[in-house]
């Protein structure tokens, strides 16, 4: 199968999904408890996207004193919720573990 059929069909899709929430509800008109409750998806999903990226090194669990992603997400977390800005909470958590993986 052709690879940008695929790529184009995908495309229409994830297009026509986003899309029928705008047709149904109309542009603007999204009912105030739905806004609400979308104000916490970036919280839900945000783990879902991190955590295994901090604890799974070479296809397994890496929950231990030897995995040095883990000090880093916890400084990057405690820099990010102090100073609330994105970049210094990244230049953080990645300083971090690199000077830990430098260092041992």
């Amino acid at each position: 199968m052709n690879p940008w059929f695929i790529i184009s069909v995908i495309g229409i899709g994830t297009v026509l999904m986003r899309g029928s929430f705008l047709a149904i509800l109309g542009p603007g008109s999204i009912p105030p408890a739905l806004e609400r409750a979308l104000r916490f998806v970036p919280a839900a999903v945000f783990p879902a996207i991190a955590l295994p990226a901090v604890l799974v090194v070479d296809g397994s669990y890496a929950i231990g004193f030897d995995n040095y992603r883990i000090y880093a997400a916890v400084v990057a977390g405690v820099v990010g919720y102090r100073t609330k800005n994105l970049s210094f909470t990244m230049v953080a958590g990645l300083a971090t573990l690199w000077v830990l993986e430098g260092l041992f």
